[in-house]
């Protein structure tokens, strides 16, 4: 997703806790593949789930519950 000021962030949707893990490294080799001298670092990369608490994984990846997301 990416905003009018060309600031990006990525998402990605899973159900279940187990994909929580392999859907923040695939967000993290799309950041590193995206050319950061071109586009920036991404604002936010974020693992969407259908539950619990939204938090901040070591790694720097957002897990957040999609009745978290509000505009």
């Amino acid at each position: 997703m990416q905003r009018r000021d060309a600031a990006w962030a990525a998402f990605e949707v899973k159900l279940g806790s187990p994909a929580i893990d392999a859907a923040a490294r695939s967000l993290l080799r799309l950041a590193a593949r995206v050319d950061g001298d071109r586009h920036g670092s991404p604002a936010a990369l974020v693992v969407v789930t259908g539950w619990g608490y939204a938090y901040r994984r070591p790694d720097g990846v957002f897990v957040a519950p999609v009745g978290a997301l509000a505009p």
